[in-house]
């Protein structure tokens, strides 16, 4: 979700409480912190943690669009989850439902639309290519991507596999063809992806950091770590980037911390008397003829 659109979402979902005329005072002022805590989480990109408290809401107030934008949302986030292929494309079916159900109560949202499209696999390349400059291979990404929102992952393994034929520079494609196998919970696989990601590009942290999932799921804890690491070191500035030495703490139970730096003590004595008493002595040799500093 952008920012301009998160911020639209909240202008139109505060005409909300209009709905709650019909409401008793017990109901409605549970149906207005179920929106408020929903749209916290929905902000954060937390959508299934949100999806409880927009269910409260959408039972009170069902003619909502926003509300059913933002449920979808959590399915989609739902069938990224979920290992088993058959219950992923349910869950995504199940959005797709959601998201035309905003557009038929009139909620007019770009994004909206374009998760329309992709999960009923009509998205066309924009105008502008998002991937590569190679036609073929810009066509192929969007058709993986459809693939991958509607929970086909075979289907966009060979798409992308095929736009990185054409055009072996596409980071995406590496990236997100690792995520393909992540969803299979094909952590071998997806690991080996996201290393091509990091042959394609060694100077972004997101190859690096999404490769300590599958290295995690399969155990190997140190490995993990250091590949965490190398994301933080590859762009620190990054505020992604530390988020995966994070998780590994919180998984292993380890502390982490800054390292002790003895500051040697600097004083007067030591170190500033010293200093001033050499440089007195230069500008006094300065005018000894035939001294050069």
């Amino acid at each position: 979700m952008t920012n301009n659109s998160l911020l639209r979402l909240f202008a139109s979902i505060a005409f909300i409480c209009a709905a709650f005329v019909s409401l008793n005072a017990q109901t409605e002022r549970e149906v207005a912190e179920a929106v408020v805590q929903g749209l916290k989480l929905f902000e954060q990109e937390r959508f299934i943690e949100a999806m409880p408290y927009v269910e409260t809401a959408l039972k009170a107030i069902p003619d909502q669009p926003e509300l059913h934008f933002m449920y979808g949302w959590g399915l989609v986030a739902k069938s990224k989850q979920t290992s088993d292929t058959n219950e992923a494309k349910k869950l995504s079916a199940q959005a797709l439902d959601r998201f035309i159900k905003a557009k038929e109560l009139g909620f007019e949202n770009q994004e909206n639309d374009e998760m329309i499209a992709i999960l009923s696999g009509k998205a066309v390349p924009a105008a502008k290519p998002a991937y590569s400059l190679n036609k073929d291979a810009e066509k192929y990404m969007v058709e993986a991507e459809n693939y991958f929102a509607q929970s086909k992952y075979d289907e966009a393994i060979k798409k992308y596999e095929m736009a990185l034929t054409l055009d072996p520079k596409i980071y995406q494609a590496a990236l997100y063809g690792g995520d393909s196998y992540t969803a299979k919970s094909d952590w071998e696989n997806a690991e080996k992806w996201y290393q091509r990601g990091i042959a394609i590009d060694p100077n972004r942290e997101t190859a690096y950091r999404y490769s300590g999932t599958p290295l995690m799921k399969q155990k190997k804890y140190d490995v993990a770590r250091d590949r965490y690491i190398e994301a933080y070191i590859t762009e620190p500035y990054n505020k992604m980037s530390s988020r995966g030495i994070g998780q590994w703490a919180e998984a292993t139970g380890a502390k982490l911390g800054h390292p002790v730096i003895d500051v040697p003590e600097i004083t007067f004595e030591k170190v500033v008397r010293p200093y001033l008493r050499i440089r007195s002595i230069l500008k006094t040799l300065q005018h000894v003829p035939g001294w050069r500093i």
